[in-house]
């Protein structure tokens, strides 16, 4: 259970960075240009082999991410990523355009 707990805190972190990129030109600028950085002064360290890729959609854009397929389909979470994923927290708030679904 400890491994998915410090899943469920890197998605905080990931809010975090998010937040702070709103209210921030200047380290949204060092989390495009320089992510590695930017993750690390977050408390996320990522291999220097492992590529991140930073972007900001465009009005009328949306980005979906696709995740690599797991190497099994019978895979189970565990409660705290359940509830997670359940709605029990949210790091975001989506802004969809109209012409795409948005209220």
């Amino acid at each position: 259970m400890a491994d998915n707990e410090g899943q469920v805190d890197r998605y905080v972190l990931w809010g975090r960075m998010i937040a702070r990129c709103w209210e921030d030109e200047a380290y949204k600028a060092k989390l495009i240009d320089d992510p590695h950085a930017a993750f690390a002064e977050a408390g996320l360290t990522v291999p220097p082999e492992v590529k991140i890729t930073v972007s900001e959609p465009g009005a009328g854009e949306l980005h979906l991410v696709l995740p690599p397929r797991p190497e099994s389909s019978e895979a189970e979470l565990d409660d705290a990523l359940l509830q997670a994923g359940a709605g029990g927290t949210c790091t975001c708030t989506w802004h969809l355009p109209k012409s795409i679904g948005g209220l």
